[in-house]
């Protein structure tokens, strides 16, 4: 990516915590940093993308990633709908992959601040029981 659009993506990645995934789930999680890495190139325009794989600090039976980027940001509210209503595909494939792995996503965003894609991944089935128990950790 730096050599075709100009823009730094750094990665901090535990491969202890991708050991942990079958193909299938890294297959998954690489999807979603490729939509999130791709709308930080395509829309927010960021020169500076970083990409996080590394145990939750307070809880590591769960691995976070994070696509972290310094864009032009997004009204978040216009884009987390139904396509219909947001004309956009990207917010709500990520949401989708990261429940096809039983994780949870969170995406925080704000104009001229840039963008941070979050998703929970249980790397354990008592983690999956406490993600999905109404604890909130993102």
């Amino acid at each position: 990516m730096k050599e075709l659009y100009q823009q730094n993506v750094v990665l901090n990645v535990d491969q202890a915590i991708v050991d942990k995934f079958d193909t299938n789930k890294q297959k998954v999680i690489f999807q979603i940093i490729d939509e999130a890495a791709n709308n930080s190139r395509k829309h927010a325009h960021a020169s500076l993308i970083q990409i996080n794989l590394l145990p939750m600090p307070q809880t590591p039976e769960i691995g976070l990633l994070e696509v972290i980027d310094n864009g032009v940001g997004f009204d978040l509210k216009a884009v987390s709908g139904s396509y219909e209503t947001s004309g956009s595909l990207g917010m709500i494939t990520i949401r989708e992959r990261a429940e096809l792995i039983n994780g949870r996503n969170k995406i925080e965003s704000i104009p001229g601040k840039g963008t941070c894609v979050q998703v929970a991944i249980p790397l354990t089935g008592r983690a999956t029981d406490f993600l999905h128990g109404g604890v909130h950790i993102l």
